[in-house]
């Protein structure tokens, strides 16, 4: 029952900071907003993977969020910031990846918060209204 107050507590905080709704500002990525962004992928996937293994609905839904995918660069990159940071922005692809072929955190960060969206659908398919739930839904 603990863990369910955890997550509930968890899910709770995060939107109460915001951090569900994240707008472009314009401003180049920093060190703070790529936290907020890499703090929120990684609750929200939690919630989706929570609600997997238990057949409950999801505390979260990417109908009612605001997220981005963190960038797909290195925590040394992040935390030195300035120029570093700059550099590191302008050699990712425009999807946000690196393209220097490295695996960093926020590699898989970034591909389970992608995995996320697509199991947050199929969880309000499976969880939801069996009446609502028709084939041109699924496909």
């Amino acid at each position: 029952m603990v863990v369910w107050r955890q997550l509930g507590d968890l899910v709770s905080s995060s939107t109460a900071l915001g951090l569900h709704r994240q707008i472009d500002t314009g401003r180049p990525p920093s060190y703070l907003s790529e936290t907020k962004k890499r703090l929120f992928t990684i609750i929200f996937c939690f919630d989706k993977g929570s609600a997997l293994l238990t057949g409950r609905p999801p505390a979260l839904s990417y109908r009612y969020t605001r997220f981005e995918l963190p960038l797909d660069i290195s925590e040394d990159a992040l935390v030195q910031g300035g120029e570093v940071l700059r550099a590191a922005v302008a050699n990712l692809d425009e999807n946000g990846w690196n393209k220097d072929g490295q695996i960093y955190n926020t590699t898989s960060t970034r591909a389970h918060g992608m995995l996320a969206q697509v199991l947050n659908e199929v969880l309000e398919l499976s969880l939801g209204d069996k009446d609502v739930c028709t084939a041109e839904k699924i496909s």
